[in-house]
Formats: structure tokens, sequence, C-alpha cells
């Protein structure tokens, strides 16, 4: 298990189903306080992102590759300009 440093203040409801942030009033109990260690599992466990800064479902998605600069993606591929390996 990997553990992170969580990046808020999260508690439990009372019937423990769901994270809210600090100073809600549905919280119950102490999950996690910021700058402390939580387990990742914990953290996905109530849809919470994997440093602990706000719901996954909030966070922004990853860039589609399709997207990406050619000359940033990493696909071992070499930019024209740069000679090959000797």
């Amino acid at each position: 298990m990997s553990k992170v440093l969580s990046r808020k203040t999260w508690h439990l409801t009372a019937d423990k189903q769901r994270a809210v942030p600090e100073g809600d009033p549905a919280g119950a109990f102490l999950l996690v306080a910021e700058g402390c260690e939580i387990d990742e599992v914990e953290l996905a466990m109530y849809g919470l992102t994997l440093d602990g800064s706000g719901y996954a479902a909030d966070a922004e998605p990853a860039p589609d590759t399709a997207e990406l600069d050619p000359s940033t993606a990493d696909n071992g591929s070499q930019p024209d300009d740069v000679p090959p390996a000797q």
C-alpha cells in the first residue's frame, strides 16, 4: 500500500459512506488531517484524488493523448531536428 500526504482535512459522514471537507456539517469522524499520511486505497475508497486535494469526480481529466504536441509525447520518437544516437 502506498501512502501519500493529504492536501486537505477530510471527515467521514456519520454512516461512514462518504468523505466531506473540513467544516462540512455532515462530517462526524476524522478521516485524515491536512499534511498527514493516508493510504491511497482509502482516498480512492471515498472518491478522493490521490493527493487528497479534492473529489476525484471533480478533478480535471487527463489530456487526450491525441491532443498532445507530438514533440512532447513520450512515444520513443525523436523530433526531426535531433541527430540519431551514435
